[in-house]
């Protein structure tokens, strides 16, 4: 992601902060990161604007298509294959690889909230630990402790 310079970490932090606050975050959060890519990119005879509204209209439109297109295409086959037992691995290993890219993407997204300039910022990682133990052991009470954490994150 940084290697090409099109957006930076915080950006992309910025981004998905945006799509969390609205329904459909994985466009809104690749749409958003087209716009911040074709504006700080220079195209020859296109204003900021147009790079930018270009960009994200290219990105939005090749993040519907290949769902689209799989699932115009792999519909049919969806109900035949969860009455064959063989297909029960495959799809077990494709969730835990879905967790794993999550869980991932949390990793690095939290080793850039916690540490900043090579500092460790011990308001955030204290943060995340409050609103970790909370939401482990108060599970109905999440989003008072999400919403209270971004609250308290903003005022630190």
């Amino acid at each position: 992601m940084q290697q090409y310079a099109w957006v930076s970490i915080g950006q992309v932090m910025d981004a998905l902060a945006l799509g969390e606050t609205t329904p459909g975050p994985l466009l809104m959060v690749l749409v958003f990161l087209g716009w911040v890519a074709g504006w700080q990119q220079s195209v020859p005879g296109l204003p900021p604007v147009a790079a930018a509204a270009l960009s994200a209209c290219v990105v939005a439109y090749f993040s519907f298509l290949p769902s689209f297109a799989l699932i115009l295409l792999g519909a049919p086959w969806v109900e035949r294959t969860r009455r064959l037992p063989r297909w029960e691995a495959p799809l077990k290993a494709v969730a835990a690889a879905v967790v794993g890219v999550i869980v991932h993407l949390a990793a690095v997204l939290a080793m850039h909230a916690w540490v900043a300039d090579g500092r460790v910022n011990g308001h955030a990682v204290l943060l995340s630990a409050l609103t970790l133990v909370g939401l482990w052991r108060w599970p109905r009470w999440g989003l008072a402790w999400v919403a209270g954490a971004a609250v308290l994150g903003a005022a630190l």
